[in-house]
């Protein structure tokens, strides 16, 4: 480090580290280890250089204290250099500790170092990349969804084509039963008056009819076998993209764990950040960190990083007592903080222990009265006391210290977590410390969703909250003078509509609310049943971002695009409760109302044959026309008297008016005469060509023609 930093410059570390060394010197020629102090100021240094180092690499900021730990690491220097090595004599017995400290370091160190070895080879992937292919494969999730549900929509229809066959079926038995009837009277008729020599029950005889109808009921038969094959290929197309989603999502998850990362890549700046408020507040404190190796998304972890730091600061300076007191009370000097990981379905929780005093409701109370957010007479339950430690500005410290006491801890972690779509909870017993949980999805880029619909829309609500969907038979609405509220279990809650959430129209069904579906939402504080109108789907869905022009709107996620291709909104439903209500103004005479009329060009295609209007007319439509067609002149000339077009495109060969007819009659009226005229046919000669120019054609294409030929004529001519 200290060679790196001569190199590039960095006085700061190289003259740190150069002192450093001169102590390392000192002790391994007289082979001598530091004392339990001297070792106190290695830790320190050693965290002020990790501190240096990431402000180097813009992770963080430079270390306030470096001016105090180059000067303790000097006066350790002539310390040494004048009185020698004897200064540390006077430490010997604990200089032995120190040494049975190292060995068990030392073997932990080849422990690491041995696991370390056996980690597999790995490779280094922008970070960009991966965000690209997660971007894919949340397109292919969608284009999988689509897939989906053309394959239902195709069954559907093939059960419907089922239907109509067997009813099919049934007609034309009731056609071959009615054809054999009236073919054995007709033909015992016809033996009579030609005197045959068999009658009808000698010898069936069969006619032309006969040979149509079993033709049809063979063809019904066939067709229906047919069906039954489609379905039953429509059933293994289903099977298959069952087995593509399921790939699909083994496919994602193993790249999301590429944008995962171990908790461990970030406890060393815990470690340092407990050692540091220690050696402020002057108290021991141990950090334990259980389940490191648990993955979570790195976006996540770097925003969880302040919010972790701001926890570990408060449960020292606030909860851990100091070592006198904590013997006092017959606790283990050292104090104990327990930061535990795990995973829990789609949430990352974190639990922060301290086995501290707890917090003082009695304080918290007072301060909360004192700051107005209370009434002095307001009964609030334990846990609501708790909670009152994350308003804004809301500390029990009188006076502001280096190391908290202004406010701004615990409401950071509860705003942070608030953005990543998380929770806090707050316990604490008097005495015995506080536990802190925290929870937060594992990613921010996709989630499980509920699709509710409302009236004809399709809304998508994140399960974000959402603790269980009761049915009418489980809430009972209670009406008082002063407000409505659902009796869920016993337990009274605030009553909410989607429709008022999102400022909807109110369904007509008001005033009987118990025979709708609700969902309950519990998070922190939030205790509320909204009624929802109909559960149609739940899936997991990728999220896309709105866009900047909808940035950080309150209540919405982002959008997603379902199977049939409609675009949804995806509806976090706690931050929508808690997102102040909007006031929609709805007066018209507030507005004024302006018309924006249509101003495309007209074209009238004109052609005979069905498929041939319908192709030139999409291509016309394509091009930005409003497009009219007939079938004949004599239909156009109808169409023109309503409406004049700006173009005309025409066929030469056509029953009642062919198209030099009808181009010759609109050149001979004054307000037509200068519409511009295309004639498209398959006819090619020279004779064909003359006579459309003589009727006024301006523009003579054959069939087949290019369209983007075809559609320079037509801007010539317009231009």
């Amino acid at each position: 480090m200290k060679g790196a930093a001569n190199t590039v410059g960095v006085k700061g570390i190289a003259t740190l580290t150069h002192h450093l060394e001169d102590i390392l010197t000192a002790l391994n020629e007289l082979n001598h280890l530091p004392s339990p102090a001297l070792a106190a100021v290695f830790m320190e240094a050693s965290d002020c250089l990790e501190e240096m180092s990431e402000a180097l690499l813009e992770r963080g900021s430079s270390p306030e204290n470096s001016q105090e730990v180059l000067q303790n690491v000097l006066n350790w220097a002539n310390q040494i250099e004048s009185e020698g090595i004897d200064c540390l004599s006077s430490e010997q017995d604990d200089s032995s500790r120190a040494t049975d400290n190292n060995n068990e370091s030392k073997e932990k160190a080849e422990e690491k170092l041995t696991d370390e070895n056996e980690v597999e080879a790995t490779l280094r992937v922008p970070a960009k990349l991966i965000d690209e292919v997660l971007r894919l494969l949340g397109e292919t999730m969608i284009v999988t969804s689509q897939l989906q549900e053309r394959v239902r929509l195709s069954t559907l229809q093939s059960h419907r084509l089922l239907e109509h066959q067997n009813m099919v079926q049934n007609l034309t038995s009731d056609l071959e039963v009615q054809v054999d009837v009236n073919s054995n009277v007709y033909s015992q008729k016809q033996a009579v008056n030609q005197n045959e020599v068999f009658d009808s029950l000698e010898l069936e005889e069969f006619n032309e009819l006969h040979t149509v109808t079993h033709q049809i009921v063979e063809a019904a038969v066939d067709s229906y076998e047919f069906n039954q094959e489609i379905a039953t290929d429509l059933r293994e197309l289903d099977e298959l993209l069952i087995d593509k989603l399921r790939l699909h999502n083994e496919i994602q998850d193993l790249v999301m764990r590429t944008r995962m990362v171990p908790i461990k890549t970030i406890t060393p700046r815990l470690q340092r950040i407990v050692r540091q408020i220690c050696r402020t507040t002057k108290k021991q404190a141990a950090l334990e960190i259980i389940g490191s190796d648990t993955l979570i998304d790195s976006n996540v972890i770097n925003k969880l990083i302040d919010p972790l730091m701001h926890m570990l600061r408060n449960a020292i300076d606030h909860g851990i007592e100091v070592r006198e007191e904590r013997i006092h009370l017959k606790k283990e000097p050292e104090g104990k903080l327990v930061l535990n990981f795990f995973r829990e379905g789609t949430q990352i929780v974190v639990r922060c222990q301290d086995d501290g005093a707890g917090l003082d409701h009695k304080v918290i109370l007072k301060k909360a009265i004192k700051q107005n957010l209370i009434n002095a007479d307001e009964k609030l339950s334990e846990s609501e006391i708790n909670r009152l430690i994350l308003h804004p500005g809301f500390s029990t410290r009188e006076q502001a210290t280096q190391t908290s006491g202004r406010g701004v801890g615990m409401d950071i972690v509860h705003t942070e977590l608030l953005a990543m779509k998380g929770s806090v909870r707050i316990e604490s017993e008097k005495g015995n410390g506080c536990l802190i949980e925290l929870r937060m999805p594992v990613s921010l880029m996709s989630s499980h969703a509920l699709l509710l619909r409302h009236l004809n829309q399709v809304i998508a609500v994140s399960n974000h909250g959402i603790e269980k969907i009761l049915h009418p038979s489980d809430s009972q609405i209670i009406k008082t003078a002063n407000a409505t509220f659902c009796e869920v279990d016993g337990e009274k809650l605030k009553m909410v509509t989607l429709e008022s959430l999102l400022n909807l129209p109110e369904d007509r069904r008001n005033d009987d609310r118990e025979t709708r579906p609700a969902l309950l939402i519990r998070e922190e504080e939030l205790n509320h049943v909204v009624y929802i109108q109909e559960i149609a789907d739940t899936r997991d869905l990728f999220i896309k971002s709105m866009g900047k022009y909808l940035n950080n709107v309150k209540g919405i996620l982002g959008a997603t695009i379902l199977g049939d291709g409609s675009v949804v909104p995806v509806i976090d439903l706690p931050e929508l409760i808690r997102a102040p209500k909007v006031k929609i103004q709805g007066e018209s005479s507030d507005f004024t109302q302006t018309h924006i009329h249509r101003a495309l060009p007209i074209a009238l295609v004109v052609d005979d044959s069905l498929s041939a209007r319908r192709a030139l007319a999409q291509v016309i439509q394509d091009a930005g026309f409003d497009v009219r067609t007939a079938k004949d002149g004599l239909e156009a000339v109808g169409i023109i008297e309503k409406k004049k077009p700006d173009i005309m495109l025409v066929d030469m060969e056509m029953p009642r008016m062919n198209g030099m007819e009808l181009t010759s009659h609109v050149r001979g009226f004054e307000n037509t005469k200068d519409i511009p005229v295309i004639m498209v046919t398959s006819r090619s000669t020279d004779k064909h060509r003359k006579q459309a120019e003589a009727a006024g054609v301006d523009v003579y294409v054959t069939k087949p023609f290019s369209e983007d030929d075809l559609l320079d004529h037509v801007h010539d001519l317009l231009n």
